[in-house]
């Protein structure tokens, strides 16, 4: 990551794979907010964070990659009617992107705590079902979470 972030700084994205390119592109978006961990990676490889008060900046950059992966791809098309939805209700693209991921991460951190297989199928329900809301509801229902749509 912290090579990453050096071709940020010094512009050299061409220079990048398409996949390093992806996540360069998303660092600079998260910039604001995850200046420090970005800047100082190569010496926090080492040093455990406290996730439990922060977010993990590194896990937050994949889990968006994922997500603009998904939606090139229309794959699953539940995720692109989903992200439509919400731009067409008035969520920037950076908001609905996080809409996305954390349905997301709902569903990846499912699989991995009970050891089964991701349930895409109740992640497609959730974004379909979400997809009439508008955006501040769609916070709010995610706030309250989504065992309901689990096992």
């Amino acid at each position: 990551m912290h090579q990453i972030w050096k071709a940020v700084k010094e512009n050299k994205l061409d220079d990048l794979d398409d996949a390093d390119a992806l996540l360069a592109k998303i660092m600079k978006e998260h910039e604001d907010e995850f200046y420090n961990e970005f800047e100082f990676a190569d010496i926090l490889d080492d040093f455990e964070l406290d996730f439990v008060s922060i977010a993990n900046p590194f896990l937050h950059i994949v889990i968006h990659s994922i997500i603009e992966k998904q939606l090139r791809g229309k794959e699953p098309s539940e995720v692109y009617r989903f992200f439509n939805a919400m731009r067409n209700k008035g969520a920037d693209r950076h908001e609905a992107i996080h809409m996305i991921a954390t349905i997301f991460t709902h569903f990846i951190f499912q699989e991995l705590k009970d050891k089964v297989p991701f349930d895409e199928a109740g992640y497609r329900k959730v974004l379909k079902s979400y997809r009439d809301k508008k955006p501040e509801n769609v916070w709010t229902a995610l706030e309250k979470g989504l065992d309901e749509f689990s096992g």
